[in-house]
């Protein structure tokens, strides 16, 4: 099993930020993202569950 974890960028629509909330990146523009989670068979090379949810 592996798992991987990551963050990912949305457009910024009024529909996704109710959704997904905003936050701020480095530059301090808010921005859209939502967290991504996956757990993977590696041995039979299939995904076992995923996730998207918001940040907090």
């Amino acid at each position: 099993m592996a798992v991987d974890g990551s963050r990912i960028n949305f457009s910024i629509t009024d529909e996704l930020k109710i959704i997904y909330g905003e936050t701020k990146n480095k530059t301090r523009t808010f921005i859209v993202q939502a967290r991504c989670s996956v757990i993977y068979d590696v041995l039979n090379n299939y995904v076992l569950d995923d996730s998207l949810e918001p940040l907090d």
